[in-house]
């Protein structure tokens, strides 16, 4: 049940895993740090697309860290260091250059450095949990709970056509 959610989550934090892997060695060996960690956390390969990145390869990086903060005072990164910030009329359509990449990798480096991979730092949706969980019966929580592990059992079991193991008896030695 909970596999959909972690395959997610570790696609959430791929950038973030592969620029963390790939720092230290790259800012010893590479002079041209800012396009090799740019490719590196989208995955790109050696002369696939440079600049003008997207917005959407930007978001992947940096995800919710360069969005407007009206209750702090903040305006949103994403279109202050767009290189085409004037002219266009959605985020979507935003585009930056290499200063803003190198701008933007900075930012994201300095916050995984100070704080970890973002794993730590996860949550579960609350749709996923309407979707997904049962709620428990609070009169009688130890039976609702035995319920409805009982029922999760049975549906792995008829989706994977998983058999049980055979209990061995108390007097029974494992060889």
């Amino acid at each position: 049940m909970m596999r959909e959610w972690l395959d997610r989550e570790l696609k959430y934090i791929g950038p973030d895993l592969a620029l963390a892997a790939r720092v230290p060695d790259l800012i010893k060996a590479n002079p041209a740090l800012v396009e090799v960690l740019m490719r590196a956390a989208m995955e790109q390969e050696e002369g696939e697309q440079g600049p003008p990145y997207s917005y959407k390869q930007m978001k992947a990086l940096m995800k919710a860290e360069w969005q407007a903060k009206p209750k702090l005072g903040l305006k949103s990164r994403y279109r202050e260091r767009a290189c085409n910030a004037d002219s266009a009329k959605r985020n979507s359509a935003l585009t930056y250059d290499i200063d803003g990449v190198a701008e933007a990798i900075g930012d994201r480096i300095s916050y995984l450095m100070a704080r970890g991979v973002t794993t730590n730092n996860r949550h579960v949706p609350w749709k996923y949990v309407i979707d997904n969980c049962v709620e428990l019966d609070l009169r009688n929580p130890a039976a609702s709970l035995r319920a409805a592990v009982g029922a999760g059992l049975a549906e792995t079991r008829t989706e994977r056509r998983v058999v049980p193991k055979r209990r061995r008896s108390a007097g029974t030695v494992a060889s």
